[in-house]
This record gives C-alpha cells, sequence and structure tokens, in this order.
C-alpha cells in the first residue's frame, strides 16, 4: 500500500504502480486531482490507484500504508509548503516500520549576487502538452488548465 501525499498530475503514483504496489491512495487537495484521474485512466492503472480530492489532512484513507512518496520539496526545499503535510501522512498513516521517499533532504547555503534578471513569460495559450516516457507513461495535459490552477499556500 502506497500513499501519494500532493500527487499534482499523478506521475509518482503511476510509477508506483507499475512498479507493483497493489494499491496507492494518490491524495491531491486542489482540482489538479481531475487530471491526475484521467492520467491514471488514460494509463489504465484506475482498478490500483485512487485519487483522493482532498487536503491529506482531512482526506480518510482506509487503511495504514507501507510507502510514503511525496515530492514535497518544490524550490528552496520549502518553497510548495507541503512538508507539514507529510509529516501528518506520516503520523496518521504511516505503518510502523514503514518508508518515506524521500525521506532526507539537506539545504546548503552560500552568499551570492545577481546582477542581471531575466523575465521569461509565459506561453499562455491552447497548446497541449504531451511527453511520452520510457516507463511506458503517456502524459496529456494542456497548458491553459495548469496555468489556471490556484497556488494553495500557507502563510
Amino acid at each position: 500500500m502506497v500513499l501519494d501525499v500532493g500527487t499534482g498530475s499523478g506521475i509518482l503514483s503511476i510509477w508506483a504502480a507499475q512498479a507493483g504496489a497493489k494499491k496507492v491512495y494518490a491524495v491531491e487537495a486542489t482540482a489538479m486531482a481531475v487530471h491526475a484521474r484521467a492520467m491514471v485512466k488514460s494509463n489504465g492503472l484506475s482498478d490500483v490507484i485512487e485519487v483522493i480530492q482532498n487536503s491529506v489532512e482531512e482526506a480518510d484513507i482506509p487503511e495504514k500504508v507501507d510507502i510514503i512518496i511525496s515530492e514535497w520539496m518544490g524550490y528552496f526545499l520549502l518553497r510548495e509548503s507541503m512538508f507539514d503535510s507529510v509529516i501528518v501522512a506520516r503520523d496518521k498513516y504511516l505503518k510502523p516500520g514503514g518508508a518515506m521517499y524521500p525521506s532526507h533532504a539537506e539545504m546548503l547555503l552560500a552568499p551570492m549576487t545577481v546582477n542581471t534578471c531575466t523575465n521569461n513569460p509565459i506561453v499562455r495559450s491552447s497548446r497541449i502538452l504531451s511527453l511520452t516516457l520510457t516507463l511506458t507513461l503517456t502524459l496529456t495535459l494542456t497548458l491553459d488548465a495548469a496555468l489556471r490552477e490556484k497556488w494553495h499556500m500557507k502563510r
């Protein structure tokens, strides 16, 4: 049993299922869960992966899990504010002796200056992004949907 905290597009859940997980709970608080469900279905894994649109703090996972996966770091480790949610998931749902991936992080700092900053505009059109990875995973999302998604950050 695997719990994916903040599943986003569902890619980690899909990889967990492809690696042999019997059941994956993919928890996503935002409307991105709709796209994750579509990804799961398009990869033929609806019988293994259950996408739950809720925060992990409010979600009702019916059982303890062996593994928790999450891409919680963002840039500068804490950008996405997911660390607290991963800890809640660990305390609430991880079986004794279970594993978390990633389980450790290290932040290194060094002084620097930036003399020139460039501003690269994001293309805001209805282009379709499609990427096929070597693990027979097909990703298809509309850029407009991704750009409309609101960031839910704790402050």
